[in-house]
């Protein structure tokens, strides 16, 4: 069966293939799917249908392909007429789609029909091959039922299939004579034993003049090409090839070529793909100048001979397209630096990129310009290399700023520090002795690299970012900034960043001063730390101050207040003439007092000044009741002045228990 995808074009190469498939099948049903599968795809047909007549002489579908098994089933005709026309309505047909049949005569009479329903009506070619096909299944069918009937109607019906096979080959060179592409056989020995009317208008010569003839005598040329290194891998290999290559036989044209061995020799297809590959060539072309855009644009072959030449190529050298197309390329290169071409070219052919190659090129009136060179390869549709294309941008501009920034950035480096300049775009233009040494980069190895790429830690990429931005707006920056050496370590540094502009105040560049301030952290954060203990000692022993001080005041008032009232009463009593006047005499109501009672009305009366301060007062007393002989009023006043104090000196939120038991507290 033909493989799906099969080129539509050869007809004559898929009607061999089916033949072949058919003819080697002698299992009459995968003959029936052989038939319809391959009549749909030689037609692009959307239903096959293979239709025999069976023993009540009814037509009935045998095989199919695009229909329900069901309608296949149950489908049946007499006439070829009245058949067509119900299959026309049962397969509901498209107004855009048709349906073709062709008779399957096996015997002289009708056996059979091939049906089809293409997307669109059939061509003559179409018939043709489609009719073949119904030979050739008819043949197909007849070889699979010699294995069903018996040995004398067998010998008849291979009679009759060989001369079938005759009139099919007939069909098929008519075929081949039609068709618009070469076709020739060789025999083993590369004489010429088939070809068709093509070969001989495009090859020049008559079929007389081709038969016989050794393919490679009568065009040597064709030798040194590719037709004779795979033709020969076919024949040698026994391998099919297909391949595409410029023609030495019809200068001009390129084919694609499909050979097939045999034990005969080879069958060569040809088809002219001329216009494709010129189309393919000048899109490549157009292709790899577009993607490499810039402004003078110029193409040349591996010869270095100028093949385009762009309006922005006029701008930059002066010439007109007129002048250079055909020209060699060193027009534009002044004599000492011819060099330069040979190694730009070799690098070409290694299929390696010139990238943005800083050289000096000379215009149409002599003068001499700076450009950044782009070459990149051209390649044809195989891969091959063959030629270049070249941008050219002028870049005196920027070479006369990176001069300005180099000379302004030198003025800095008498304050013995790293000093870097950059462009607007980041890459290094000056890197002084002290920033190698500082860094770890020479000045060889870090001009022309991006500094945000260079120096800046991992964790500082962003900021660093940042401040770029800011230095190209014409702004300074000053700050600390984590920075990395070459050997991937960081460090601490103070930077000064600073815009530089031109003799017209146009910002053409950054320059930068920065410093290690390694040990000068080291130094600051040990003072830091330094500060924060004596800090926290300081506080330390403030705090012990204060409770010191809490302490003495409460002991103090403890012990003072009550003494205070004793010895201020007794030096009253002691200097006054009426010490002894009874009234003056402090006398004490001795009487059994419960110490429980007293301590009770106390808390009663600090009780609304404990809860002010969200204080609790508890009296746990023990389960013997303690009596004293005493004065009750002096007890209270005892009991009350201590609770007082005990309120007035105890924290918020704390509490507080008394407890009173025999012998005392």
């Amino acid at each position: 069966m033909v493989q799906p995808g099969a080129n539509s074009n050869e007809p004559y190469r898929r009607l061999a293939e089916i033949y072949r498939a058919l003819t080697t099948s002698l299992n009459f049903n995968e003959v029936l799917s052989l038939i319809v599968e391959n009549a749909a795809q030689l037609v692009n047909a959307r239903i096959s249908l293979l239709l025999l007549v069976d023993e009540d002489g009814l037509l009935r579908i045998r095989a199919a392909r695009g229909i329900e098994p069901e309608f296949a089933a149950s489908f049946s005709g007499r006439m070829e007429e009245d058949v067509i026309k119900k299959l026309h309505v049962s397969l509901v047909v498209a107004s855009n789609e048709s349906l073709a049949s062709v008779p399957v005569i096996a015997k002289p009479s009708l056996n059979g029909l091939l049906v089809v329903v293409p997307a669109f009506p059939l061509n003559e070619e179409e018939e043709w091959q489609l009719s073949a096909l119904a030979d050739q299944a008819a043949i197909a069918l007849g070889n699979a039922r010699l294995y069903e009937i018996e040995l004398a109607e067998a010998n008849r019906a291979r009679d009759e299939t060989l001369e079938a096979l005759r009139a099919s080959n007939k069909r098929i060179n008519l075929i081949l004579e039609s068709i618009t592409e070469l076709y020739y056989s060789l025999d083993r020995e590369w004489r010429f034993t088939d070809v068709n009317k093509q070969t001989e208008v495009r090859f020049g010569k008559t079929r007389q003049e081709l038969i016989g003839k050794v393919i490679w005598e009568l065009f040597p040329n064709a030798v040194d090409s590719d037709l004779y290194t795979q033709l020969h891998k076919a024949l040698d290999e026994k391998v099919a090839v297909h391949f595409e290559l410029p023609s030495k036989i019809v200068p001009g044209a390129w084919f694609e070529a499909n050979a097939y061995p045999s034990h005969r020799g080879l069958s060569v297809y040809l088809r002219d793909i001329t216009e494709r590959k010129e189309a393919e060539v000048t899109s490549q072309l157009l292709a790899a100048i577009v993607e490499s855009s810039g402004d003078a644009i110029v193409s040349k072959d591996l010869n270095g001979i100028i093949s385009s030449w762009n309006k922005g190529a006029e701008r930059l050298f002066g010439y007109a397209e007129e002048e250079t197309i055909g020209q060699p390329v060193t027009i534009l290169i002044p004599p000492d630096r011819f060099d330069e071409e040979p190694s730009i070219l070799e690098r070409i052919r290694s299929g390696r990129k010139v990238d943005h190659y800083e050289t000096v090129r000379r215009r149409k009136d002599g003068s001499l310009v700076d450009v950044s060179l782009t070459v990149s390869a051209i390649k044809n549709e195989y891969g091959k290399i063959i030629g270049a294309s070249k941008i050219a941008r002028d870049i005196t501009q920027r070479k006369r700023a990176q001069e300005e920034i180099r000379f302004q950035a030198s003025l800095l480096s008498a304050v013995e520090q790293a000093v870097i300049a950059t462009d607007l775009e980041g890459t290094v233009i000056y890197w002084n002795s002290f920033a190698e040494g500082l860094y770890g980069w020479t000045a060889a190895e870090a001009i022309g690299s991006n500094i945000i790429a260079l120096t800046p830690a991992i964790d500082s990429k962003e900021k660093a970012r940042e401040i770029f931005s800011l230095l190209k707006s014409s702004q300074s920056w000053s700050g600390e900034l984590l920075l990395r050496k070459r050997d991937g370590s960081t460090f601490p540094a103070m930077i000064t960043d600073s815009p530089i502009l031109d003799e017209k105040g146009a910002l053409i560049g950054v320059v930068g001063v920065s410093i290690d301030i390694t040990h000068l952290k080291r130094v600051e954060d040990e003072r830091t730390q330094l500060l924060e203990r004596e800090q926290q000692a300081r506080a330390e022993a403030e705090k012990a101050n204060q409770l010191k001080d809490e302490f003495l005041a409460t002991l103090s008032h403890e012990l003072r207040n009550p003494l205070n009232v004793v010895v201020g009463y007794s030096e009253i009593l002691r200097r006054s003439e009426d010490a002894q006047n009874p009234r003056f005499v402090l006398t004490l109501n001795w009487q059994p007092v419960s110490l429980t009672t007293v301590i009770a009305d106390a808390i009663e009366t600090v009780k609304a000044e404990a809860e002010e301060k969200n204080i609790t007062l508890d009296l746990v007393v023990a389960e013997q009741v303690l009596i004293v002989d005493g004065d009750p009023v002096r007890l209270g006043q005892i009991a009350w002045n201590l609770l007082n104090n005990a309120v007035k000196f105890t924290p918020l939120w704390r509490s507080r228990q008394d407890r009173f038991m025999r012998g005392g507290r």
